[in-house]
């Protein structure tokens, strides 16, 4: 079991590296007209388009892995301030939804643009490459406190019928799930995690050493 739950990043990996040549290749419509149609399954099985589709997500976990790599160090909010910041990104969501413009500071879409040829704006092209460095000292930036798409099925993502579930009785409270989590969820507290910045990549599963971690339905 515990090997299935290691060969899952590899899967997972092999998922973003062919949406991320996609993209490379201007296939890039996963922004438009996807984001309705992903709605329900995030309503039932929790966010994967995130943790596992999504091509600027992933150039983010690449160039973190690659700060790991080199030493750098990555820093972590408290989780007392977690939970506030964390709110910037329904903050967009709500300016989106009454039509303030955003487009400039989303660098996920400006990624996408800009592999698409498209001139960006200075401003725009700042807040890309911004997100990009960033990703060497914080895990997913962009995602964990601007990205409004992310902050969308987030809020169906909290009523999940499926996530990661944690068994007390097996659980040591070492602390590794939390640490590995890229979105800074305290998993360690939860017995069902339904937290809307859980993008489902599994990291905290692939390294539970008790094996208390698992996804599945809720227990009654």
């Amino acid at each position: 079991m515990y090997k299935k739950i290691q060969k899952i990043q590899i899967i997972r990996f092999c998922i973003q590296l062919i949406f991320f040549i996609l993209i490379l290749f201007a296939l890039s419509q996963y922004i438009k007209g996807t984001g309705g149609v992903l709605l329900l399954p995030a309503l039932v099985f929790g966010v994967f388009f995130c943790g596992w589709v999504c091509p600027f997500g992933t150039l983010q976990e690449w160039v973190g892995f690659i700060g790991d790599k080199l030493g750098i160090k990555k820093y972590r909010l408290p989780y007392g301030y977690q939970k506030y910041f964390q709110l910037m990104r329904y903050l967009i969501l709500a300016l989106v939804i009454f039509g303030v413009v955003y487009r400039p500071l989303n660098a996920r879409i400006s990624f996408a643009r800009y592999l698409e040829n498209v001139n960006l704006s200075y401003t725009a092209l700042g807040f890309l490459l911004a997100f990009i460095l960033l990703s060497l000292f914080i895990q997913r930036p962009f995602c964990n406190y601007f990205c409004e798409r992310g902050a969308r099925y987030g809020l169906f993502g909290s009523l999940r019928l499926f996530s990661i579930k944690r068994r007390e009785d097996g659980c040591s409270r070492c602390g590794l799930c939390d640490r590995k989590c890229q979105m800074n969820i305290p998993i360690s507290e939860e017995k069902f995690i339904r937290h809307p910045n859980c993008i489902n990549c599994f990291k905290c599963i692939s390294a539970c050493p008790k094996k208390a971690l698992s996804y599945g339905r809720k227990d009654v």
